[in-house]
């Protein structure tokens, strides 16, 4: 069986190196005589079968799997760089909050589910207890260390601002009293009746600006509104609210509000953010 394969492929190729090595002007009677040869025996038109479908194969096999290569690497790409937009960026500079005591405070913000929403992570260092908190928040638009009650120990001021229409304003606080670790102060809820007439935040209707006046006052100012005014365009007069920490023996720490339009508010820089 051997031999007869042997003979026959032999057989096979004279023709095509008969067709090879002859001149240019005979070339095409030889091609004539080379298929007149192949088609007069059925092993040799099975074996010009065999070889174009051997041919085809190799062909389609290398351009397939060639795209599914590429295709592999565009979806590792693509997927490295939807895993690199979830994790943590560098923190800022500005994130790192030295107190007046001279211990220190980590803000780190990251949005895993969007721009507008934030997990805000605190990590206290030098303290009586350095138990981090972690916040999930509107957006994280500025923050501050300040002494709201002059007592020589500093407050964690967080301003979170919401991504809606409004920008409606909050502000988080943490005191720092006697260096015991971060201490959450009760802010006020803003009320519906507070924004009616004769409110102390009458006529409000969000776009704050939280502000540090005189390194120790904590000033929150925002425009007023009346029934006739469309929201891009308030005609009432720029309200200010002054927010008062109050702390007493072991009771909860809270803010006061207080109005006080005479207030002059001066941006502290070296320890906010603006976004």
């Amino acid at each position: 069986m051997a031999k007869f394969l042997n003979f026959h492929i032999i057989e096979y190729i004279k023709p095509c190196v008969y067709v090879v090595y002859q001149p240019r002007h005979t070339q095409s009677r030889c091609y004539t005589f080379f298929i007149y040869t192949y088609m007069q025996k059925p092993i040799y038109v099975f074996l010009l079968l065999i070889t174009t479908l051997l041919i085809g194969y190799t062909l389609y096999y290398s351009s397939t799997h060639q795209v599914v290569a590429v295709s592999s690497v565009l979806t590792e790409t693509a997927s490295t760089t939807e895993a690199a937009a979830a994790t943590t960026t560098e923190p800022d500079p500005n994130t790192l909050l030295t107190t007046q005591s001279g211990k220190t405070i980590t803000i780190t913000e990251t949005n895993p589910i969007g721009q507008s929403l934030s997990t805000i992570l605190i990590t206290p260092l030098g303290f009586a207890s350095d138990t981090p908190i972690t916040l999930e928040t509107n957006k994280l638009t500025k923050f501050f260390l300040a002494d709201l009650n002059q007592d020589t120990y500093d407050e964690l001021i967080l301003i979170t601002t919401a991504q809606g229409s409004g920008s409606y304003g909050e502000a988080i606080i943490y005191t720092t009293t006697d260096d015991r670790g971060l201490i959450p102060v009760t802010v006020p809820q803003l009320k519906e009746e507070d924004t009616k007439k004769g409110g102390l935040f009458e006529g409000y209707m969000g776009h704050d600006t939280f502000l540090i006046a005189s390194g120790t006052i904590l000033t929150r100012e925002f425009p007023t509104y009346v029934a006739s005014d469309t929201e891009s365009m308030p005609t009432g007069p720029t309200r200010k609210v002054l927010y008062t920490l109050t702390i007493k023996g072991s009771s909860t720490p809270s803010i006061v509000f207080t109005k006080n339009s005479q207030a002059t508010s001066t941006q502290t820089s070296s320890s906010s953010k603006q976004n």
